[in-house]
């Protein structure tokens, strides 16, 4: 399913069954709602005026290496306890930057509520 397919088959369950959820898949959503998150701090800093820089540090979805191993030991976090998914850098920026877009107007779709084409 492409993402808008997703958006419009979503809804809310409020019932169950006792099967339990795959581990890839717990770990797909632990990521997801990890991205939201940082992103929304990244959102919160700008609109304090600060500048901020996410640092992803998995480099391996299966064990701890590289940047991520040595995260861990800096902050000592215990290694195969915990991962260590980003650093986020925030200050008070010592540059102005322009804000800038990665988006394409040619991509961008304006379609009217109800009148979906594909």
């Amino acid at each position: 399913m492409d993402a808008l397919d997703l958006m419009l088959a979503r809804r809310s369950v409020r019932s169950f069954t006792a099967q339990d959820v795959a581990l890839e898949d717990a770990q797909k959503l632990i990521d997801a709602a990890f991205a939201g998150a940082t992103e929304n701090i990244l959102l919160e800093a700008t609109a304090l005026g600060l500048g901020s820089v996410w640092c992803g540090m998995r480099e391996d979805t299966t064990e701890v290496v590289g940047c991520e191993k040595a995260c861990c030991e800096v902050l000592g976090v215990p290694l195969g306890k915990w991962r260590v998914l980003a650093l986020i850098g925030i200050g008070h920026p010592g540059e102005k930057k322009k804000p800038r877009t990665q988006r394409q107007v040619s991509k961008i779709s304006y379609e009217r509520f109800g009148k979906r084409s594909r």
